[in-house]
């Protein structure tokens, strides 16, 4: 019997989630099919992180439901976009909530998915586009995800936080953090593999341990003192800024002891007004401060983060309160996205929404701006 995987540019995550699945079917005694066309059995992987995303996971499954093969959709679309969902596909489907839900599909096979370790190298194929001649988005994100990541340590799935344009939580749920010991089982299994270099990611990785009694710092302590290796460095993925200030003294003891080379804080905003409007409750005044911190205890260090341009009564003002951070302190990279008003969240019902035109403008204003304090920016539609 063969499976065949299908994705719409999905994320990190859901990479790392198919890899997981290949090896379970292969566990089971099925291989991989080349095709759609030659599979007994197709899995589509979607994502509805914005709108355009959730175009092209509806265009995937209407071109796969085509084959006539058996399909079972995975992924956030279900969740995040269900009326779209419902209007190509009334079949089986499961959620990201609940991924060990696959077995009811195949109950014929004896390992189950608790038995297959956790995946450290997502599956690239479905990070990319379905369809070979998408334009942009898919081209640009298609750029960034050809870039093979260092071997990720997943430490958690969920999100606690409300931010009030994200419609993750309603795919996602709320925080479960691995246990502690399964994290440092998976961690030593990258490093047996050869590894120096260690991604450590999840939606929000900085709350890891508030729903089982830990904390952030104390998985990496647990880490640390896991191996001695002092070659193996860290990259710290999508640390919350409100956790930046409360862990920033243990985090800068890593930074000091060479172990973290590279961390990601997710800004998004600059502006006070549009931060509160988001539900991004922090200081970015303190923040940036953290953030000068961290460049001279490691002026080597690799800064990234993420930005969202086009928000609800966002204005020229903000935009430079955001590309002011930039000047103060010199960020490597940024990643820009265009605000998209994804249903069912709160931002979507607020007033002084932009047209499309108006966002991409911001877009392409603070992409200019940041740009010239150096930092290297990649846009995504």
């Amino acid at each position: 019997m063969k499976i065949y995987f299908a994705g719409n540019q999905v994320c990190m995550k859901r990479g790392l989630d198919t890899e997981r699945f290949k090896r379970y079917f292969a566990a089971n005694g099925w291989t991989e099919a080349e095709t759609a066309e030659s599979a007994d059995a197709v899995i589509a992987v979607t994502c509805a992180f914005v709108s355009s995303y959730t175009a092209t996971a509806v265009g995937m499954l209407e071109e796969l439901k085509k084959q006539g093969k058996r399909l079972i959709v995975y992924g956030c679309l279900p969740d995040m976009a269900h009326d779209e969902f419902e209007k190509v596909f009334r079949g089986e489907f499961f959620s990201t909530k609940n991924p060990e839900r696959i077995e009811e599909f195949f109950p014929e096979f004896t390992v189950k998915l608790c038995d297959v370790p956790d995946s450290f190298e997502p599956d690239i194929s479905v990070m990319r586009s379905f369809d070979p001649y998408a334009l942009n988005p898919v081209e640009v994100r298609n750029n960034v995800k050809s870039r093979k990541p260092a071997p990720i340590l997943r430490i958690s799935e969920g999100c606690n936080n409300s931010c009030s344009y994200c419609s993750h939580p309603m795919a996602l749920g709320r925080l479960k953090s691995k246990p502690l010991e399964e994290c440092v089982s998976d961690y030593l299994r990258i490093l047996d593999c050869g590894h120096k270099r260690v991604t450590i990611h999840a939606n929000d990785p900085a709350s890891y341990g508030e729903d089982i009694g830990l904390s952030y710092p104390e998985l990496l302590n647990a880490l640390d003192k896991a191996s001695d290796d002092e070659s193996v460095k860290w990259s710290l993925n999508d640390v919350h800024p409100r956790y930046l200030l409360k862990y920033g003294a243990e985090i800068i003891r890593f930074i000091q002891k060479g172990r973290v080379v590279q961390i990601g804080i997710p800004l998004q905003s600059g502006s006070p007004e549009v931060l509160r409007r988001m539900n991004r409750v922090y200081d970015i005044e303190k923040v940036t401060e953290m953030l000068c911190r961290l460049r001279t205890e490691k002026p080597e260090l690799v800064i990234s983060t993420h930005l969202i341009a086009g928000f609800p009564c966002e204005t020229e003002e903000d935009i430079e309160l955001t590309a002011d951070i930039f000047r103060k302190v010199k960020i490597d990279s940024a990643f820009i996205f265009r605000y998209s008003a994804n249903k069912g969240t709160r931002a979507a019902g607020l007033t002084g929404q932009l047209s499309p035109a108006d966002i991409a403008e911001r877009q392409m204003l603070l992409a200019e701006k940041i740009s010239a304090h150096g930092c290297r920016t990649e846009i995504f539609l």
